[in-house]
């Protein structure tokens, strides 16, 4: 339209094949060629990035590798039983046979609301996504669980591409991400900054342990048994968080 000095445009891309830091460096490479197509400038191709697993460190391959799957998947079996053992004969939200349907909901935050936020996370000595992934988790408690103490399971989304070999930047477009579970007790009146403490020593303690690069291959196999049996819900609430 002549009359509109402004357009917007939306691409979507399935997560399974890029994750964010590629997206980005894709929409900067994208936006640039068009603004630049009046100069006939070239633009740059890259090849597709290796499978994650290619790129693991020597810690993380053969025997090695195994050792730590193993270790993790006792670790997950012992959560896994002790949060059906803790959840037992408590309200459970159900599991809807039909499709469901999300929603966007966009929210800006005040600089000052902002800034104070980051000054208190600084004080506390807390991860800022520590801190939204415990306000989502309590809010999601007393929204299902009336606030009442239950185990609750949250996902956090981890950049994989610092931890390979060679690191990977991000104009190869490719999906170098892995996702942690984490179980947690939460309560409605808990208190936030607690909460955040407690996601944040497990987050550190599955990176010590290299559960990153394990759950980074075993993903794929614990989203087709989620969804293929459609017994349980895989968690509560699941964050990733840019910075």
């Amino acid at each position: 339209n002549e009359n509109q000095k402004r357009a917007e445009i939306i691409l979507t891309f399935f997560h399974s094949i890029m994750d964010d830091a590629s997206v980005g460096h894709l929409m900067d490479e994208l936006l640039t060629a068009c603004a630049s197509f009046a100069d006939q400038k070239t633009v740059t191709v890259y090849e597709p990035a290796p499978p994650l697993e290619a790129r693991f460190p020597s810690t993380f391959r053969g025997v090695r590798l195994a050792l730590h799957t193993l270790g993790y998947i006792i670790r997950q079996t012992v959560d896994e039983v002790t949060y059906r053992i803790q959840t037992r004969e408590k309200r459970t939200p159900p599991l809807h046979k039909k499709p469901s349907h999300g929603h966007i909901h966009s929210h800006i935050l005040s600089k000052s609301f902002v800034d104070t936020l980051l000054h208190r996370a600084e004080l506390e000595k807390v991860m800022l996504d520590a801190v939204l992934n415990a306000a989502l988790m309590i809010a999601i408690n007393r929204h299902l669980y009336a606030g009442k103490q239950i185990p609750m399971r949250t996902f956090s989304f981890w950049n994989m591409r610092p931890y390979a070999e060679p690191p990977l930047k991000n104009e190869s477009l490719a999906c170098y991400i892995s996702m942690l579970r984490h179980t947690v007790s939460v309560e409605g009146g808990i208190n936030i900054w607690q909460l955040a403490r407690s996601l944040q020593r497990k987050f550190y303690r599955s990176l010590r342990s290299g559960d990153h690069f394990v759950a980074a291959m075993l993903t794929e196999s614990l989203l087709k048994m989620a969804t293929g049996t459609r017994s349980f819900r895989m968690g509560s609430t699941a964050l990733t968080f840019n910075g």
